[in-house]
């Protein structure tokens, strides 16, 4: 039941890094505090149950760095390069023009650029609405 309990719990945390929304890991949490509890139970003895607690965080450590690397490590926007999948796609010819803030950039909005608008995403945090934005690019060449 105490082994049972833990697998479970650990499978939870570990979906919970593919299907987020917190229900899995607070599922996976309370199963491995019932665990822990279960045994403390069917086992009185401090020297027991230390010895399943360092293995249960060892094994949640293992699940996580597990977890982590299987969960793909890809950003939103490239800066520069326009290959592969993007989560949002600029004309290359606008790379680098100035662009006004038509929302405000909380850190995401929007931005005028000529005639188009386009979802934008601040690296220095607020920026209000009608303000001159320039890009990476354009702040590194001045």
């Amino acid at each position: 039941m105490v082994v049972f309990l833990a697998v479970v719990g650990l499978v939870l945390i570990f979906l919970e890094f593919f299907l987020p929304g917190g229900i899995m890991a607070v599922g996976g949490g309370i199963l491995l505090a019932s665990s822990i509890l279960v045994l403390a139970i069917k086992q009185p003895g401090i020297s027991m149950l230390a010895s399943y607690a360092g293995i249960l965080v060892l094994a949640l450590f293992i699940v996580i760095r597990l977890a982590l690397s299987r969960v793909k490590k890809a950003g939103v926007c490239l800066e520069g390069d326009q290959e592969g999948f993007l989560a949002c796609v600029y004309p290359k010819e606008m790379i680098g023009k100035t662009a006004i803030a038509s929302s405000d950039l909380k850190p995401s909005g929007y931005v005028q650029i000529e005639t188009q608008a386009f979802a934008a995403l601040s690296k220095s945090g607020y920026i209000e609405k009608g303000s001159v934005v320039a890009s990476s690019e354009e702040r590194a060449h001045h």
